[in-house]
């Protein structure tokens, strides 16, 4: 049967006597055999292959946009702020909208992006992380967006994950530009959310984006 992590404090030893006395002995066993008894029941509870996993806590974040993103201006890097918190754990939204952490580490970072075209021609999308306001090197993807057709615009889900390493404080942010854009009577690339819905299906509001951050591994 699985057992439970417990917090562990030290043992609270009895005040040594002037002479040997074997009650005093007795008492002294007593006290570090209850302590490594804990001890040894909650390691190996941790590392329990059923139990072990749902009593570590590690930081983690989940975070989306429900509304429509727009760009300002084609070919311009844009930060795209994230509004909904989903799940957190040690992580927060920035005041840009990125990903911050109290927590230093090696992390997961993960974007779903549903990219439209309303375009006749197919444009072209750079997706990309910043930590700190500063570009992280080798993060950036390309999407080439398809075309409307048939009456439709064209659809792309964008995703990809990245590992960034963040120390207490710094904050992650994803960034996108466009080479063109839908501005006004201009057609191009935005991001598109839809609610929820209860006809012809039931379905679940889908956001314009999704990021998820999640703790990897701490470093030294």
């Amino acid at each position: 049967m699985s057992g439970s992590v417990l917090k562990i404090q030290p043992p609270a030893l009895p005040q040594a006597t002037p002479t040997y006395l074997d009650s005093y002995q007795d008492q002294l066993n007593n006290v570090h055999r209850l302590f490594y008894n804990r001890l040894t029941s909650s390691f190996n509870a941790l590392i329990d292959t059923e139990a072990g996993a749902g009593s570590l806590f590690t930081p983690y974040g989940a975070y989306s946009r429900l509304t429509d993103f727009n760009f300002a201006a084609a070919n311009t890097a844009t930060v795209i702020p994230l509004v909904a918190t989903d799940f957190a754990s040690f992580t927060s939204l920035s005041p840009s909208g990125g990903i911050q952490v109290t927590k230093k580490g090696i992390y997961n970072y993960q974007f779903s992006v549903q990219a439209v075209n309303t375009s006749s021609q197919i444009h072209a999308l750079w997706l990309w992380l910043r930590v700190n306001g500063v570009d992280v090197p080798n993060s950036a993807s390309k999407y080439n967006i398809i075309s409307s057709h048939g009456g439709g615009d064209g659809y792309v889900i964008c995703v990809c994950n990245v590992f960034v390493q963040l120390a207490a404080s710094d904050y992650v942010e994803l960034v996108g530009a466009a080479d063109q854009i839908e501005l006004g009577a201009l057609n191009g690339i935005y991001f598109e959310a839809y609610p929820a819905q209860v006809a012809p299906f039931v379905m679940p509001a889908v956001p314009s984006v999704i990021s998820t951050l999640s703790f990897v591994s701490n470093y030294l």
